[in-house]
């Protein structure tokens, strides 16, 4: 897969208790197919969901909010998408 970002950034774990199930999910409904890619690119090789494939969340159910979630949770999600854009 190709990437439109080829740096990582630095992860930073922070408390992500702040945010409910509910803002996860409405983040996740609207994450599009590349920003989706890119996030689980950005947290290969720091999580085992992400390591099967770069690029992809080997989760089988609710793949965008995990991401979403494990994104914000390492302080990269933000930076990802302002990147992007």
């Amino acid at each position: 897969m190709k990437f439109r970002l080829s740096n990582k950034f630095k992860q930073t774990y922070i408390d992500i208790h702040e945010f409910d199930s509910e803002m996860i999910d409405a983040m996740a409904e609207v994450l599009t197919d590349e920003q989706y890619h890119e996030l689980c690119h950005q947290l290969h090789g720091s999580k085992a969901e992400f390591d099967e494939v770069d690029g992809e969340c080997s989760l089988k159910r609710r793949k965008k909010a995990y991401t979403v979630l494990s994104a914000l949770s390492r302080g990269i999600f933000w930076q990802t998408l302002k990147a992007l854009n």
